[in-house]
């Protein structure tokens, strides 16, 4: 996939697929200065010089993933694993303990068992009295019989609405007119607790008020996503619209020497005249965003010839620079579609692509099949029958015939040669059928 940026120099760019697993799995996570994840990865390219000489282009991309961004990925990854799995993944063993997740992937939370015990009330003559154990309902609902009751002389219409687990809110009413409302908090019952499956959202929003920093956070969702195989894209970790980063900085290749040659002087003397370049590889990124970011290369090559008179001494010397522009475009692996850091189903994409290939789905365009379109196995046969061997044929042998009558030395005739490749025969067809089956597994490799 390499460009051509001069005559005998050519330029790769890194690779730029910041939403693929396979590309992120070596990224590196590091704390942000506003609490958020500085994602970082090397997106480096090569130089290589009209003389062959490789020069690594080095460049960093990096993004700032905000902490509310990596929680909510956590959450969404968390919430999609086996609870089999779960136990393995790195935000399990990082969360746990925070956020207080069960190795099922339930959390463990106070039950709705609550009791309250009521003095009496100022002027009133109402006797302390206990309610429950019982859910927020109940309890308040008993509540607001008791203080009904306990008030005879009190007009007000008192009722009340459960606000959450051990809170309820009290509302009094006389007539249209609010008289009064407040909060009372019930107690909870010593040791009642249950388990709850929490939501994506949930999981989110107790890991982005966990302690937990955040490029701990995101480094284990993309762990994890490889683990787990879970499609990264759909976790939201880095989105489209992301600000990205690219760092780079021109790299100059050494001067290298592409002729020396003698030339003839008018005077009947020569010149040595030598030739050297040097390429120079200047970055351009374009785009801000994970959507529309690339990274190419503009490339210059500076030519430096000197010219020195081997009579007198005297040198010359002339340089031209020579720009290329940009002639190198965003990189990106075809790995059809996967979830993990190879093809989803490799198997597949490959046989298909090997099927592609052999014959672009119409073999009568090549060998024909017994259709006019062939799958790979068929494919196959028919090179297996075109390229058969059968080592433990015998063939024909001519004899090798030599007269040398004319010079005394009579008419001769020998086999040895005939004896001699049918002593190696099976050698030979064992070499042959391992060639044939290298050339064909080329075949393969090459579609």
């Amino acid at each position: 996939m390499a460009s051509n940026a001069s005559a005998g120099a050519s330029v790769v760019p890194g690779g730029m697929t910041p939403t693929d697993l396979a590309w992120l799995n070596s990224a590196i996570a590091s704390a942000g200065s506003a609490g958020d994840a500085i994602l970082s990865r090397s997106v480096d390219g090569s130089l290589l010089t009209n003389q062959g000489k490789k020069i690594p282009l080095p460049a960093n991309w990096s993004a700032a993933i905000p902490r509310a961004t990596a929680a909510q990925a956590a959450g969404k990854l968390l919430a999609r694993a086996t609870p089999i799995g779960l136990a393995g993944l790195a935000l399990y063993e990082l969360l746990h303990n925070d956020v207080g997740l069960n190795s099922d992937g339930t959390r463990t939370v106070q039950a709705d068992n609550y009791t309250y015990s009521q003095a009496p009330f100022g002027i009133f003559s109402c006797p302390t009295h206990s309610f429950g154990p019982g859910t927020t309902a109940s309890v308040g609902s008993a509540y607001l019989s008791w203080l009904q009751s306990c008030h005879p002389g009190y007009s007000d219409t008192v009722s009340g609405n459960v606000v959450s687990q051990g809170s309820y809110h009290v509302k009094l009413m006389l007539g249209s007119t609010n008289t009064g409302e407040f909060t009372v908090n019930f107690s909870p019952v010593s040791g009642s607790t249950t388990t709850v499956t929490p939501t994506e959202a949930d999981l989110g929003t107790a890991i982005q008020n966990s302690s937990v920093p955040t490029a701990d956070i995101a480094k284990d969702v993309i762990a994890d996503a490889k683990t787990a195989n879970i499609d990264f894209g759909g976790l939201g970790l880095l989105t489209p619209v992301q600000p990205t980063t690219i760092t780079a900085s021109p790299v100059v290749a050494g001067e290298e020497t592409i002729a020396t040659e003698i030339i003839p002087n008018a005077d009947g003397t020569t010149s040595t005249r030598t030739t050297k370049v040097q390429t120079t590889a200047t970055p351009k990124v374009t785009g801000t965003t994970v959507g529309d970011q690339a990274l190419e290369w503009e490339t210059s090559d500076k030519q430096t010839r000197t010219t020195t008179n081997n009579a007198t001494g005297v040198t010359t010397t002339e340089t031209t620079t020579t720009s290329y522009g940009t002639t190198t475009t965003q990189q990106k692996p075809d790995y059809g579609t996967f979830a993990g850091t190879d093809p989803g189903d490799g198997f597949t994409d490959g046989r298909n692509k090997v099927k592609t290939a052999l014959c672009g789905g119409n073999c009568n365009q090549s060998f024909n099949c017994a259709a006019g379109t062939c799958s790979v196995s068929e494919r196959m046969a028919t090179l297996r029958t075109k390229y058969s061997l059968a080592p433990t044929a015998s063939g024909t042998c001519p004899a090798i015939t030599m007269d040398l009558s004319a010079v005394g030395y009579g008419s001769h005739s020998s086999t040895e040669h005939c004896d001699l490749m049918e002593s190696v025969r099976v050698q030979v067809g064992i070499i042959m059928s391992i060639m044939i089956a290298l050339g064909v597994f080329t075949i393969i490799l090459g579609a």
